[in-house]
């Protein structure tokens, strides 16, 4: 059978659960209550634009932590339990037929209790297996995989080389993915390949990953350097363009006019100064003072401020009173947050006029005033470990005043106010 007949029987299960008819035929709304349901379950989040999408056959080849959530939300450990456990036939597991059980009669009381003792010891152990295996198994996985290479480092456009070793690994759903987060695309290996080579185009610092059943085994951080203040447009970098006028970060109309930029579309304009800043993500203070008040683009402006960590990101974007909720995201360490199921309002701000932002980091939890202000405050898992960028990103010409970074004894580390325009060089 192929990937997408057991996608057939897995959505063919999951309408049977929900009991509304064909899952291609529900409302939006309904989407939206599975996407619910699925996350209150499994932990997992899938939007409900995704969940139609699969509905209708859209998504020919989803990504593993989509199936693997899918199949949890029918009861199986994950994508491979499915397709090795999956029913035989259309009859629900619970309407199978157990065997009966054994009658005990009072005049055997010893019997009896040597019984139950022996029974509940049974379901001890198959319970204490069934909840420890999977993540013997992960550790076992992880024991097992190599991932290396030595050019973890270099300028945009950077190539790196990589050596890999998945022979050992108990799983045939084994991928690499280069995005930070575990949403990249995700790239198949086989167990008897050994070389992959991928070119890094934007600065920024990367997490080369080898995944298997929908879980992260090892990991390698690719640091691409940018020359300062570097531009990207459009997920295109413009590294010949001096970013700098009015002792501000932004571009001008005519810069933008100069690179035939079409700004009666929406357009991304990004910020990004990827370098190793001397301070750790778990003890700092950020501040910054910026505004968007492009109003040619669109009504809802929004503003992204990253701090890029080896071990995640602070990053969260501040959008105009109106907009979508759909808009609202935040990665707080280990913690993502998206508007449609968390409470992001706070982060409702007029960002038309200058507003300024800190971010202070200790003991792993977070604070994030606007103007003096507390608006947010949340605890992390993770450890950050060191800063390796910094990121401001405009839908439009936003701009930004100044930049500081301390690290925990207060210690200015990084200071620009842009009053100097720098000299773009090649670094050496």
């Amino acid at each position: 059978m192929t990937e997408s007949d057991y996608l057939e029987i897995c959505i063919a299960q999951i309408e049977k659960r929900i009991n509304r008819g064909k899952l291609n035929e529900l409302s939006g709304h309904s989407f939206e209550q599975l996407s619910e349901d699925i996350y209150e379950i499994t932990g997992i989040k899938l939007s409900g634009r995704t969940l139609r999408r699969l509905a209708n056959g859209k998504i020919n080849r989803p990504q593993v932590a989509t199936k693997n959530a899918l199949t949890k939300y029918l009861g199986y450990k994950n994508w491979e339990d499915f397709i090795q456990n999956k029913p035989q036939d259309d009859q629900p597991s619970e309407n199978k037929k157990t065997a009966p059980k054994k009658r005990l009669t009072a005049s055997k009381p010893v019997q009896k209790y040597v019984l139950i003792a022996t029974s509940l010891l049974v379901v001890l152990l198959i319970t204490s297996f069934l909840f420890f295996y999977p993540s013997l198994e992960l550790e076992l996985n992880k024991s097992k995989v190599v991932l290396q290479s030595n050019d973890i480092q270099g300028t945009p456009p950077h190539k790196a080389s990589f050596f890999y070793d998945v022979s050992k690994i108990r799983s045939s759903n084994i991928f690499i993915d280069n995005d930070f987060y575990d949403e990249g695309e995700l790239i198949p290996v086989k167990k008897n390949m050994h070389f992959y080579d991928k070119i890094f185009e934007l600065p920024g610092y990367y997490a080369v990953k080898i995944i298997a059943n929908g879980e992260r085994l090892t990991c390698v951080g690719v640091h691409v350097i940018s020359n300062d203040w570097s531009v990207i447009l459009n997920d295109q970098l413009y590294d010949s363009i001096n970013p700098v006028s009015n002792n501000q970060l932004h571009l001008t109309s005519e810069q933008l006019h100069t690179l035939a930029i079409d700004t009666t579309n929406s357009f991304e304009l990004n910020f990004r100064n990827i370098r190793d800043f001397d301070v750790t993500g778990d003890e700092l203070i950020f501040e910054t003072r910026f505004k968007n008040d492009d109003k040619r683009v669109s009504n809802c402006n929004s503003a992204k401020i990253e701090i890029i960590n080896v071990h995640g990101r602070l990053a969260f974007n501040f959008v105009s009173p109106g907009c979508d909720e759909s808009m609202l995201k935040a990665n707080f360490g280990d913690i993502a947050l998206s508007g449609e199921f968390n409470n992001l309002n706070t982060f409702r701000q007029d960002i038309s006029y200058w507003r300024v932002l800190k971010i202070a980091t200790s003991k792993k939890r977070v604070h994030v005033y606007l103007d003096d202000v507390q608006i947010y405050s949340v605890i992390y898992n993770d450890v950050l470990d060191q800063v390796k960028g910094l990121s401001f990103s405009f839908n439009g010409l936003g701009k930004v005043d100044y930049v500081k970074l301390f690290n925990k004894q207060n210690g200015l580390i990084y200071s620009e106010d842009f009053s100097e325009i720098p000299i773009k060089t090649k670094p050496i």
